[in-house]
């Protein structure tokens, strides 16, 4: 018995899902991963000590504009938790042919994020989020009185641009008195940067014998992120 598989009227065509994409997809940047080579063959895990992909595991390539369609949520993806979801997981679905690598950045350049961070003055003054580009506040505490019982915290505002700064281009945060707020103090800042995905598992697809556009789980890139900014990859 012949046991070829017909071509049918109705096989999926990867151009009509291709031009979907391209209509209804967002303009990405797509930064394509590959493992370092600090990996250690012994225990199959990275140096955590190598200052170019800590705590990663990849280094990247330049970024590549493409249009992928997501990010999209699916919170019964899970059977065994039906209805929950952890809150990085996102999906983009790729045009046919367009392959992507576990580990890879995608970048939205047309979608802000508002995150904080805290630090320490003079040990910890770099912002661990790697678009991070507008600082939006900043402000430390201080106990009154210095010493003694009963105390409050007392919340002080930086004035931005004017009291401490942001160096989008390091991440470094910089401070116009020396004194204020003094070494060793801990603070906050809040800034304004692009939403950041980690490629975490690929999904191939294929139907009728045509490849189909391919489908990524991913992360949101602070999932991450060490809590040391000065170990934090900026690149």
């Amino acid at each position: 018995m012949d046991t070829t598989v017909q071509p049918s009227a109705c096989a999926p065509d990867p151009a009509k899902f291709d031009a979907v994409i391209a209509q209804l997809g967002n303009n990405v940047l797509y930064r394509p991963a590959m493992r370092c080579a600090c990996y250690r063959e012994a225990s199959g895990v990275p140096d955590p000590a190598c200052t170019l992909c800590f705590p990663y595991g990849v280094v990247w390539g330049d970024p590549q504009p493409i249009v992928a369609a997501g990010p999209n949520r699916r919170p019964t993806r899970r059977p065994d938790l039906t209805g929950v979801y952890e809150a990085s997981d996102v999906f983009f679905t790729f045009q046919s042919g367009f392959v992507p690598i576990y580990g890879s950045r995608i970048t939205l350049p047309d979608s802000p994020i508002t995150v904080d961070d805290t630090l320490t003055r003079g040990r910890e003054d770099r912002v661990r989020y790697p678009t991070a580009q507008t600082l939006l506040a900043a402000w430390y505490t201080t106990r009154e009185p210095p010493t003694g019982d009963p105390y409050v915290n007392v919340k002080n505002d930086l004035v931005v641009d004017t009291d401490v700064s942001l160096d989008p281009a390091t991440g470094t945060i910089t401070f116009a008195d020396p004194n204020t707020p003094p070494p060793g103090t801990r603070y906050v800042v809040q800034v304004s940067g692009l939403t950041e995905y980690f490629v975490w598992e690929v999904q191939d697809r294929t139907a009728g014998g045509a490849v189909m556009p391919y489908r990524a789980l991913c992360k949101r890139l602070d999932y991450f992120l060490h809590p040391r900014g000065n170990q934090a990859v900026r690149y």
